[in-house]
């Protein structure tokens, strides 16, 4: 992987698009608990709010592998000269669990949604709550070295470089 001073237009561009799709999964979240619940029991249910928790999903995991092509053939930036090595083990491997979990979280769903799997949608539940939890983590280290590091960590993820 090659190491760059900045992210590229196109990985800040799938970045921020799902950042804002992760959003709204997670504000359609207990729509969907509702309609599988729905579904379950032989219920009629909202299929519009499930089609959009649904087509969100796919779209996240499509920007996912998109995202991992591009991280393969673009490269990356190296970590800020800030950092400590354990900041870089942490963030290395934070960024590594939140592409996972961007691939293991609707892969999920679907075996929950379109295979009727039950059993993963309790996965697809615990998965979603680590990766907000990892996200929340994420945003708040960026956070920390924008304002107490002061290394403009985040303009990376705002102008290509």
């Amino acid at each position: 992987m090659k190491i760059r001073n900045g992210y590229s237009r196109l990985q800040i561009g799938i970045h921020w698009a799902t950042v804002l799709l992760i959003g709204a999964q997670f504000l359609s979240g207990d729509w969907m608990e509702e309609v599988f619940r729905a579904v379950s029991q032989g219920q009629a249910y909202d299929a519009p709010r499930a089609q959009i928790h649904v087509v969100a999903g796919l779209a996240v995991l499509g920007l996912v592998v998109l995202r991992l092509l591009a991280r393969f053939l673009l490269g990356v930036p190296g970590a800020p000269a800030s950092s400590s090595p354990r900041m870089e083990l942490i963030g290395d491997w934070t960024h590594k669990a939140v592409l996972g979990l961007l691939v293991l979280v609707p892969l999920s769903g679907l075996a929950a949604w379109g295979g009727g799997v039950a059993l993963a949608g309790g996965v697809h539940g615990l998965l979603t709550n680590l990766l907000f939890g990892l996200v929340f983590l994420h945003a708040a280290a960026a956070i920390y070295h924008q304002y107490v590091v002061r290394d403009n960590l985040i303009h990376r993820m705002i102008r290509p470089g």
